[in-house]
């Protein structure tokens, strides 16, 4: 399967409009970059088999990820439940993300834990 997206291990930019793009995916959904990406990588991997799976972003759109970085195909169930606890913490990331002055850190590494309630 093609993947010729970033590293997932290698810290990104601060994006100053991240908290802007956290906002607008609560208002107007997944933005149309989003799906052309997805379209993409079907395409471009049109010989595998995608029964059973999503096609992932590298960060999920909901809180802050670029929509058009792809890196992999993954499990359908377990990818929407990690959406789904990821969007319940768009407050958290986006104030998070404000705190980060992009002039003293130049390269940030966000790291968003899930933890299932015993």
């Amino acid at each position: 399967m093609s993947n010729v997206r970033p590293d997932p291990d290698t810290p990104v930019r601060p994006d100053p409009d991240t908290p802007d793009t956290i906002d607008s995916y609560g208002v107007n959904g997944r933005p149309s970059e989003a799906s052309g990406a997805i379209r993409e990588f079907r395409d471009e991997n049109s010989d595998f088999d995608f029964e059973g799976l999503d096609v992932l972003h590298r960060a999920d759109v909901c809180i802050g990820g670029d929509p058009t970085c792809i890196s992999r195909a993954g499990d359908s169930g377990v990818n929407r439940s990690l959406g789904t606890q990821n969007s319940r913490q768009t407050d958290s990331v986006r104030d998070q993300l404000n705190a980060v002055d992009p002039d003293d850190t130049p390269t940030v590494r966000v790291i968003i834990e899930n933890k299932a309630d015993d």
